[in-house]
């Protein structure tokens, strides 16, 4: 993944994104991502050294939401 511009404070926010990439929590058989398993993500970033703080874990669940989002609309055909 190409990291986009950005201003230095969503720097650590992108880097805890792309390093979470495969940890979604799914619905059932379906494969419907719901959301971030989070326990993964605050193990992800200790990892990381990224202190979660409410302004990374915000920018993280725009981030997921948008990511859901555009999967649902995939789905949709859109």
């Amino acid at each position: 993944n190409r990291c986009p511009n950005l201003v230095d404070n969503n720097y650590e926010t992108w880097v805890l994104f792309t390093n979470i990439r495969t940890q979604w929590r799914t619905a059932g058989m379906s494969g419907v991502m719901v959301g971030f398993d989070y326990n993964a993500v605050y193990a992800v970033a200790d990892t990381l050294q990224i202190e979660v703080t409410p302004a990374v874990l915000y920018k993280l669940q725009m981030l997921e939401h948008k990511a859901i989002s555009k999967a649902m609309g995939s789905l949709k055909g859109g």
